[in-house]
């Protein structure tokens, strides 16, 4: 299964990845690919990284990682890639006909080459609705990827999450020091620098 974590920055998609990649799953089992997507990325650029991975079967036409393991490549920014004139973005077009045909064509050798062993999870930034723009995923795209979003936590959450954090690190402080109101004022006081800046910067 190829898992698209969606939501919106600052929600800790990519801390989510990469916590659950180092700790939880088993070395021998999984080999773990880090791929940061940025504007310049082209499918070319994509299919290097992973093919540099792989061992290729010459006779078979087959490329797989070496041994059992499963390459798992983790790819961040997934929606960050520019878009050609037609609205086309060819990294999706590469992993899409990865989905739909198990592999891509070779155009050194010409001829289709099967990808295997392979897995993807990725994480984007909400997209926007508009067809047009930048970061728009298309629907024959995100078909193929099990999909798990993540929202914004509201005022509530975060005063919550905050106040036990500073709670704990004021805990080591003096009595005297700390009073017994510090950690609701100073919570409350870096929520209201949040929602200021969040509002007048653009």
């Amino acid at each position: 299964m190829n898992v698209l974590i969606m939501g919106p920055t600052g929600t800790g998609k990519t801390k989510l990845i990469r916590n659950y990649a180092l700790k939880q799953l088993k070395a021998n089992e999984f080999d773990k690919k880090f791929f940061n997507m940025t504007g310049e990325c082209s499918a070319s650029t994509l299919k290097s990284f992973v093919e540099r991975k792989l061992i290729r079967m010459r006779k078979q036409q087959i490329m797989r990682p070496k041994g059992t393991s499963i390459h798992l490549f983790f790819v961040d920014d997934l929606n960050m890639c520019r878009a050609d004139k037609w609205n086309i973005k060819s990294t999706h077009e590469l992993m899409r006909q990865w989905f739909d045909h198990e592999g891509w064509y070779d155009l050194r050798y010409h001829e289709f080459t099967k990808v295997k062993n392979v897995q993807f999870c990725a994480n984007v930034s909400l997209p926007d609705e508009s067809l047009h723009s930048e970061n728009h995923l298309q629907e024959r795209f995100m078909w193929h990827w099990a999909l798990v979003t993540f929202v914004n936590r509201n005022e509530e959450h975060l005063t919550e999450i905050y106040k036990h954090i500073l709670g704990w690190i004021i805990g080591a402080w003096p009595e005297d020091v700390r009073g017994a109101s510090t950690t609701v004022q100073i919570t409350n006081a870096t929520l209201e620098f949040y929602k200021y800046f969040k509002k007048n910067i653009p």
